[in-house]
C-alpha cells in the first residue's frame, strides 16, 4: 500500500541540505565569547566610549583658569598745533591684568564637569548590562533551538524504528495496515516539526549573530551550554540592597542629582563679582612710573540675572529626587518579579527531572516491551512515545526558561559574570 511518509533517510538528507549548506564549516562559540564579541562590535558600546572622551575634555577643560591679559596703550599722539609734537609728548602704558574668579567658580566647574563624567560612564554601564542580557538571552535562544532540533530528531528516529518494528509484524501478519498507518501518521507528523525545528534553529542562529555584531556563517556556530549556577535565588532584603547599589538606572539617578546640585552651585557663585587687578608701567612726559589698580563689575543687575537660573537648578534637583524615588519603586519592584520567576522556575525545571521524566521514559520502555508480546494495543505505545517525547520538549523549555529567569534575576539586580565587566578591548 501507499505509505504516508516519506521515508526518513531522504527527510533527514533534505534537513541537513536545508540547515548546513555544502562545504560549510561551524564555529564553537561560548557564552563568554559571544558577550566578548558584542561588547567589541556594538556600535552603542563604541558610541558610549566616544561620549565618556568627550565628557573627559570638558572636565579637563574645567580645570583651566583665566588667561591673563597684556595691553599696551599710547596717548597724545598728534600732528599740529604748537609746540610742534616730539615723541617725548607721548604718554606710554603697558599693564598685566589677571581676573580672580570669586565665590569658587572654578571649583563648581570641576564639579559639575566630572559629575558629568561620571554620569558618560553610567551610561555605559547600563549599556553594558543591556547588551549581556540581550546577548545571553539570544545565546541561550540559540542553543535552546538547537537542543529542540535534536530532541525533534531522536523523535522521529524513535518513531521510524516503531514504523520498522510495524512493518515487520506485518509482514509476519502479527499486525495490521491500520496500525502501520497509525504509526507512519505519527512519523510524519515528527519530521515536520522537526523541518520546522530546523529553521528555528537556524533563525535564531542568525538573531544570535546580529545580536553580538557579526555576520551569520553559513555552518552555523556550535554552541556550549554553560555551567550551571547551583547557587539559589538570594533573600528578598539582600537582593534589594544589592539592587540599589548596583543598578545603573539608581547610580544614574543619584549622579543626575549631583549634577543638578553642581549647577546649582555654580550659578550661585557666578552671581558674585569677579575681581581683576592689573599692574604695569606708564610713561607720561618722560617720567618713567608703574600703574597698578583693580576692577570689578558693580553687582547691581548680576544677581537677578542669575536669580532665575538658580531657581531653576534648585526645581531641578527636587524634579530628579522625586524621579529617583520612582526609580528606587520600579527596582524593588523588578528584583521581587525577577525572583518571583525565577523560584517557580527552578521549582518547575525539578519537577520534570524529578519523577516525570523517568515515569515517561519507563512507560514507554515498558509499553514497547509489552507491544512486542502481545500484551497491549500499539495505541497504547504510540500515546506512551508521544508522551515520551513531550516531557523531553516539556523538560527543554524548562530548563531555558530557568536559564533566562536567571538572566533577568541579574539583570534585575543589575549584575553579571565577572567577564561581562572585563575589558572589552
Amino acid at each position: 500500500m501507499k505509505l504516508l511518509s516519506i521515508p526518513f533517510a531522504a527527510c533527514a538528507a533534505l534537513l541537513i541540505t536545508f540547515s548546513t549548506p555544502s562545504g560549510a564549516q561551524t564555529r564553537l562559540l561560548t557564552i563568554e565569547e559571544a558577550l566578548q564579541t558584542a561588547l567589541k562590535n556594538r556600535a552603542e558600546f563604541r558610541a558610549a566610549d566616544a561620549a565618556i572622551e568627550a565628557r573627559a575634555a570638558v572636565s579637563l577643560q574645567a580645570t583651566a583658569r583665566p588667561n591673563p591679559t597684556l595691553s599696551i596703550q599710547t596717548e597724545n599722539w598728534r600732528g599740529w598745533g604748537s609746540p610742534s609734537f616730539t615723541a617725548r609728548d607721548v604718554d606710554v602704558f603697558a599693564f598685566v591684568s589677571a581676573p580672580i574668579e570669586t565665590g569658587g567658580k572654578r571649583g563648581r566647574r570641576i564639579e559639575l564637569a566630572r559629575t558629568d563624567e561620571r554620569i558618560a560612564e553610567l551610561r555605559k554601564q547600563a549599556l553594558d548590562l543591556a547588551i549581556h542580557r540581550e546577548a545571553s538571552r539570544a545565546y541561550w535562544a540559540a542553543l535552546g533551538a538547537e537542543q529542540r532540533r535534536e530532541l525533534l530528531a531522536e523523535g522521529v528516529e524513535s518513531w521510524r524504528r516503531l514504523s520498522e518494528n510495524t512493518q515487520i509484524r506485518l509482514d509476519l501478519g502479527a499486525g495490521s495496515e491500520l496500525e502501520l498507518i497509525q504509526v507512519q501518521i505519527e512519523q510524519r507528523k515528527a519530521e515536520i516539526a522537526l523541518a520546522s525545528a530546523v529553521l528555528g534553529a537556524r533563525q535564531a542562529q542568525i538573531e544570535l549573530a546580529r545580536t553580538i555584531g557579526i555576520a551569520p556563517i553559513d555552518g552555523g556556530f556550535a554552541l556550549r551550554r554553560p555551567a550551571a549556577k547551583q547557587d539559589a535565588a538570594p533573600p528578598n532584603d539582600a537582593a534589594f540592597a544589592t539592587a540599589l547599589r548596583s543598578r545603573p538606572e539608581i547610580l544614574l539617578g543619584e549622579s543626575a542629582i549631583a549634577s543638578a546640585r553642581a549647577a546649582t552651585e555654580l550659578a550661585q557663585a557666578q552671581a558674585k563679582p569677579n575681581a581683576t587687578p592689573y599692574f604695569g608701567y606708564k610713561r607720561a612726559s618722560g617720567q618713567h612710573t608703574l600703574v597698578g589698580g583693580v576692577s570689578t563689575p558693580l553687582p547691581f543687575f548680576n544677581r537677578s540675572r542669575y536669580r532665575g537660573r538658580i531657581a531653576q537648578a534648585g526645581a531641578e534637583v527636587r524634579r530628579l529626587e522625586a524621579e529617583l524615588d520612582a526609580v528606587r519603586s520600579r527596582v524593588q519592584a523588578d528584583v521581587t518579579a525577577a525572583l518571583e520567576a525565577l523560584r517557580e522556575r527552578e521549582r518547575i525545571l525539578r519537577s520534570i527531572e524529578g519523577e516525570m521524566l523517568s515515569q515517561a521514559a519507563q512507560t514507554a520502555e515498558i509499553s514497547e516491551a509489552a507491544y512486542q508480546e502481545g500484551g497491549v494495543t500499539l495505541l497504547t505505545v504510540i500515546d506512551a512515545r508521544r508522551g515520551l517525547n513531550e516531557v523531553r520538549l516539556l523538560r527543554q523549555q524548562a530548563d531555558f526558561d530557568y536559564a533566562t529567569a536567571r538572566i533577568d534575576m541579574e539583570s534585575a539586580l543589575g549584575t553579571g559574570p565577572e567577564f561581562v565587566r572585563s575589558d572589552p578591548n
